[in-house]
């Protein structure tokens, strides 16, 4: 499957907040979380079909090492992946679940 990837802005915004957090709190993590991201974002683009489905269409991958999850869905008429969240695993997921919509 050869599909774009696009990050919605809200999503953008927690990751560059996760990593204010880490620069802050452990500078020496702010790569590998980048290295992490990026594989993500490379198993996604090549098994995008791979993680369960939650409600139809959203799905969530869970970073190793990270307690991070991201949440997207295939879109399939504009040959498209959308990320939608970027959410800390201890994060309540109400809110990221009605913003899916």
């Amino acid at each position: 499957m050869n599909y774009r990837l696009s990050w919605r802005s809200a999503a953008n915004r927690d990751v560059h907040e996760a990593l204010n957090w880490y620069d802050l709190e452990a500078p020496h993590e702010v790569p590998r979380l980048l290295e992490h991201i990026e594989e993500a974002e490379r198993v996604i683009r090549k098994h995008s079909r791979l993680q369960r489905v939650l409600d139809g269409e959203h799905r969530r991958f869970s970073l190793r090492t990270f307690p991070y999850e991201i949440w997207y869905r295939v879109l399939d008429d504009r040959q498209l992946i959308q990320i939608l969240a970027f959410k800390h695993d201890s994060q309540d997921s109400s809110p990221f679940e009605q913003c899916l919509h």
